[in-house]
């Protein structure tokens, strides 16, 4: 059809990989991550266990109380 104005381009391949390995230090640091995960699992542990305290604790006072018979006003 007509001339064409600029070259064809040429793709390199991608590059496959690239690593950046740490420099390294003796310092054992910790990330804020590290500090938050054991506190936030310590955290879900007590409120299970608490979970499962409080149903226990319906299921034996809903056994306890009967809505119809002597004593039923206390």
């Amino acid at each position: 059809m007509g001339r064409r104005v600029t070259k064809t381009l040429k793709i390199l391949s991608p590059l496959q990989s690239l690593t950046f390995f740490p420099k390294e230090t003796t310092d054992t640091t910790t990330t804020p991550r590290d500090e938050f995960l054991p506190k936030f699992q310590a955290g879900l542990t007590a409120e299970t266990k608490m979970k499962s305290q409080l149903a226990r604790r319906r299921e034996f006072s809903a056994d306890d109380i009967s809505p119809s018979g002597p004593g039923w006003e206390k």
